[in-house]
């Protein structure tokens, strides 16, 4: 049941960012928990206070969510005319700069700030091979 809710919970969040620039869907690696051998326990028939053991098969203990998988599937490119909005048209990801240190994403959706360097949405530095992005002049070509 367990299981059951964290997949729920995962396909709601697919379902709700479907239209979010760079969401990679999620998906679950389910796992079983170790099996176990099943007796049955009858009376000693040597009549001896000793129990017999009668194999029953192997029961199920369930199973769990081990990982979460993430794609890594392009999505669909589209034309935004806005020359800040950048995608990527192979596997790699954008490099952002972040109070955590350097995160990865495919969300192309960047602005330039007042000095001309290149940001999230949420403000952080996109980096490149060099360090960050820019100065850029407001007309700047990607070729």
């Amino acid at each position: 049941m367990v299981l059951n809710n964290q997949q729920s919970s995962t396909i709601k969040q697919n379902i709700e960012n479907i239209y979010t620039p760079g969401y990679r869907t999620e998906s679950e690696k389910i796992t079983s928990f170790p099996r176990m051998l099943v007796h049955r326990l009858n009376p000693s028939s040597t009549g001896t206070n000793s129990v017999e053991k009668t194999p029953l098969g192997i029961m199920g203990t369930g199973v769990y969510s081990a990982q979460t998988l993430y794609s890594t599937e392009m999505g669909k490119l589209r034309e935004t005319g806005r020359n800040t909005d950048l995608a990527l048209n192979s596997s790699g990801f954008f490099v952002v700069d972040t109070l955590q240190g350097e995160r990865y994403t495919r969300n192309g959706h960047f602005e330039l700030d007042a000095s001309g360097m290149l940001r999230t949405a949420g403000g952080n530095l996109i980096l490149g091979e060099n360090g960050p992005v820019g100065p850029l002049s407001p007309n700047f070509r990607v070729r």
